[in-house]
């Protein structure tokens, strides 16, 4: 009989345990399941992350090209590339090479060394300011590459204008050169400026005269004179 009530017993322990052990969600995950799904959260946010960050960077990457090869930075390209090779100007400068010549110039608002490049109209009021464009022509202005003097502006600015559709360019540049010639320069004044229209851009230079007379010839060659002043 004791035998019979231990059985009994033991039998009725073992039913009790595994109830307990059932007691458990078995929807619910385990630590170990819930670690790796966070693992697995943090990866595809991270890569999130960095796909985004890499679209954006491409986007921007895009965005600068497309400014770099604007109407106004392409002719102003060609014009530069014609003056900085002029051996009389690279003499001039006491530079060894041409390469060296452009190397003291910056193009744009970004300072791209060496070769024009895009310059920003967020703020319209840089063209009086730096460029001499009359404030009333500055809507005009749909476009705008330069290449200046690293360290004085006198020395060399020179700018190229895409205008708007219904803009003269013949009447654009005229007020440019009285806007150049009663700008207040500081560190010393130019000596020169030249304006010129090259496939409905107009571009103007102005500096010292064995600059402006380079890019005179370069303008002829690709383009029409306007102006040709020397600036009181």
């Amino acid at each position: 009989m004791k035998k019979l009530i231990a059985i009994l017993l033991s039998v009725l322990m073992l039913v009790c345990f595994a109830a307990c052990t059932n007691t458990e969600d078995p929807t619910e995950p385990s630590s170990d399941d819930a670690t790796n799904e966070e693992i697995v959260t943090d990866e595809v946010t991270e890569e999130n992350v960095s796909d985004e960050a890499t679209s954006e960077e491409a986007t921007s990457e895009e965005d600068t090209a497309a400014a770099d090869d604007s109407a106004a930075v392409s002719a102003l390209s060609t014009v530069w590339n014609a003056v900085v090779a002029d051996e009389a100007l690279v003499t001039a400068f006491g530079a060894a090479s041409s390469e060296e010549l452009a190397g003291y110039f910056a193009g744009g608002d970004t300072f791209a060394m060496g070769t024009p490049a895009a310059y920003s109209l967020a703020d319209k009021e840089v063209l009086t300011f730096t460029f001499g464009v009359p404030a009333d022509k500055t809507d005009a202005v749909v476009g705008l590459a330069t290449i200046m003097h690293a360290m004085n502006g006198n020395n060399l600015t020179a700018a190229a204008y895409e205008l708007a559709e219904d803009a003269d360019a013949v009447d654009f540049a005229n007020a440019l050169k009285d806007g150049i010639k009663g700008m207040q320069f500081l560190c010393g004044a130019p000596e020169q400026l030249v304006i010129a229209e090259a496939d409905g851009i107009v571009i103007a230079a102005f500096g010292g005269t064995d600059i402006i007379n380079a890019f005179n010839t370069a303008l002829s060659a690709n383009g029409t004179v306007l102006v040709n002043d020397a600036i009181a």
